[in-house]
């Protein structure tokens, strides 16, 4: 009986450690994006800067991210009004700004900055909007700048849903402009095309500057945990960022 009753308290003793020591599990949302090196997803796995980076806060918490990848829509309404996500990067207030209206969000420190902009062939650099009447994007993407000269009919938009295809369709003529993010657009163009001239950045129509956050309406604690490894980790973060060749100074890009 004695030692029925010792191994029923040892299996007990187990248990309770193993929930004392049970790695945290956290899920974050995630764009259905090709934005590498920033971000993107490769045989169902969330890859680039931004995994590394998440990955080594999470490794030193000891906590456990798993990544859902889902489109821009969905992923907006299961982050805000959804249940399932913990988290969701990259994020930024001005995003979908109509959904988030009584909802409490807590942002991280600014992540990783970026240019949404419009590359055009090298000879069409500075020629103004005027000379920008078809205007090529990725689905799902909303050219903020140009809202009033697309309402005005002053621009046409032509959607894609490969950033490959969209530069292609630059080079090529076929649209005069591609609304893209700039540093994605350089990548794609180095390292994907080939062709790193082959279209440039016009800082002369209009653009966004900004930040990417990573975003909780659940964890405001992990989140403070997360902006304090930002500036405990720097350097972890430049090695990440330059082994990617990711310019954090593209605000002064032109």
């Amino acid at each position: 009986m004695r030692s029925s009753i010792a191994w029923l308290l040892s299996l007990l003793l187990l248990g309770w450690m193993n929930v004392g020591f049970a790695q945290k599990v956290y899920v974050i949302g995630v764009e259905d994006l090709e934005y590498y090196p920033q971000y993107s997803h490769k045989d169902g796995q969330y890859i680039g800067f931004a995994r590394e980076l998440l990955d080594a806060f999470a490794k030193s918490k000891g906590y456990k991210f798993e990544y859902k990848i889902l489109p821009l829509n969905r992923l907006f309404l299961e982050h805000l009004h959804g249940s399932g996500l913990d988290f969701q990067y990259p994020d930024n207030v001005y995003w979908e700004a109509q959904l988030r209206t009584g909802v409490k969000i807590y942002y991280s420190k600014p992540v990783m900055p970026f240019i949404d902009g419009v590359v055009v062939l090298p000879g069409n650099k500075g020629r103004g909007k005027k000379h920008l009447q078809v205007l090529g994007t990725m689905t799902g993407f909303t050219p903020w700048n140009y809202l009033d000269a697309i309402k005005n009919k002053e621009v046409t938009v032509f959607e894609n849903d490969s950033f490959i295809s969209l530069l292609k369709q630059t080079m090529l003529k076929r649209v005069d402009g591609a609304y893209i993010n700039i540093e994605v657009a350089r990548y794609q163009l180095r390292e994907i095309l080939h062709q790193p001239d082959a279209l440039v950045f016009d800082p002369d129509l209009p653009h966004t500057k900004d930040y990417y956050y990573l975003s909780s309406t659940k964890h405001p604690q992990v989140i403070q945990e997360f902006n304090e490894f930002l500036v405990k980790e720097k350097d972890l973060y430049e090695q990440s960022r330059k082994k990617l060749a990711i310019e954090s100074s593209i605000f002064d890009k032109k």
